[in-house]
C-alpha cells in the first residue's frame, strides 16, 4: 500500500486495495464452501438439477441429481475438486468444448472461481469493469488483470472475498442466466 494511502484513513484507494488484497495467509479460501459455491452458481443461472448433472459430466464428475437436490441439507457433500470440475464443465457448457484439456487445478481460490466464471461467460476486461461498477466497485485494469495473473508472477494480486461476492452479485444483475 502506498505511503498516500496509510496516512488517509478515509482514502478510496485503500478501500480499493482491500477488495483486491485479502488478509495475509497462505491459501485465500473462498468466501463459501464448495457446495454453497455451486449452490449460488445454480440460483443465478436458474439451473435444475438436471443441468448441473451434465454441466459436471463435462467436467468429467460423476454426481446423481439427488444429491443437487439435497445439497441445501448437506453444506460439505461436494469437495473442491468437484466444484472445479464444475467450473470447468460449466466452460464447456457456456463456451463449447475445446481441443485441449483444461488445467488441472488443486485448489479452489477466488481467483480460480473469477477467472473461471469469466471464462465461461466470455467476459472482457472492460465488460468485468463495467460490471462491477454497476455494483459500486472501481477497479482499475491493472489491478483487475493482476488478479487473473499466475501466482508465481510479481505482479498476481489474491481475490478478497468481498471482489468475489461483489462479482457474483454483479453476474446476478447483469442477468447471465
Amino acid at each position: 500500500m502506498s505511503a498516500f494511502c496509510a496516512k488517509a484513513t478515509n482514502c478510496r484507494w485503500h478501500y480499493l486495495y482491500s477488495l483486491i488484497t485479502p488478509p495475509e495467509t497462505e491459501h485465500c479460501a473462498p468466501p463459501m464452501t464448495a457446495t454453497q459455491l455451486l449452490i449460488q452458481i445454480q440460483s443465478i443461472f436458474s439451473l435444475s438439477a438436471e443441468d448441473m448433472v451434465r454441466i459436471c459430466e463435462h467436467g468429467d464428475a460423476k454426481v446423481a441429481a439427488s444429491q443437487f437436490d439435497n445439497a441445501a441439507n448437506d453444506a460439505d457433500w461436494c469437495s473442491e475438486e468437484l466444484a472445479i470440475q464444475f467450473l470447468n464443465g460449466f466452460i464447456v457448457e457456456c463456451r463449447g468444448a475445446s481441443d485441449k484439456p483444461p488445467p488441472i487445478e488443486s485448489q479452489l481460490t477466488n481467483n480460480l472461481i473469477f477467472r473461471k466464471i469469466k471464462i465461461a461467460l466470455g467476459l472482457q476486461a472492460d465488460d468485468l469493469l463495467q460490471m462491477l461498477a454497476d455494483v459500486e466497485v472501481v477497479l482499475s485494469k491493472h489491478e483487475l488483470s493482476a488478479l487473473f495473473r499466475k501466482t508465481d508472477n510479481k505482479h498476481y494480486r489474491p481475490c478478497s472475498d468481498e471482489l468475489l461476492e461483489a462479482f457474483l452479485a454483479s453476474v446476478r444483475v447483469n442477468h447471465y442466466g
